[in-house]
């Protein structure tokens, strides 16, 4: 009587789940741990193995913003920096993704003169991730004419010191 009342725990043959991918059932037998206590029932029982993706967040850094949509009559005066961005998503989603080369854009299409803005940063994230954060969500960049560069060379061209 002490030893039934003091199992807790009954034993069925291992089951080696180390490849499962999918959720998976699998039919197993008793397994006796203890000479003097004995199960009726041996089995066969029905155990089910439920797969779930583990879920984590990962930073990237450096990531280099695509710019896109600029008139060739236009170009920035300086290079837009890299950002860092933090996604989230499944464990070996993350772990095996590389960011592609339009991750981050600034789309420039909409810039019809030179001049200051102050514009807005895209994100294009995998449906199988979610974005969480980044660095930087607007960036501030100075448009320049691309006429005015080349007559302020020809100014200049000639004047020496």
């Amino acid at each position: 009587q002490t030893i039934v009342e003091n199992t807790q725990k009954l034993f069925l043959e291992k089951i080696d789940v180390s490849n499962l991918t999918a959720n998976q059932d699998f039919s197993v037998q008793y397994k006796s741990l203890n000479k003097l206590l004995s199960v009726k029932e041996n089995g066969p029982f029905k155990v089910s193995v439920i797969i779930e993706a583990q879920e984590m967040e990962r930073t990237i850094d450096n990531v280099n913003v695509s710019v896109v949509g600029l008139s060739e009559r236009f170009y920035l005066k300086d290079d837009v920096l890299p950002v860092s961005i933090t996604l989230e998503g499944n464990v070996v989603d993350l772990e095996n993704y590389s960011p592609g080369r339009r991750l981050v854009t600034l789309e420039l299409q909409r810039i019809l003169e030179p001049g200051e803005y102050d514009l807005p940063l895209t994100f294009n994230v995998p449906s199988y991730l979610y974005f969480i954060d980044s660095s930087e969500k607007t960036v501030h960049i100075t448009v320049l004419n691309k006429e005015e560069e080349s007559s302020e060379e020809n100014v200049t061209e000639g004047i020496t010191e």
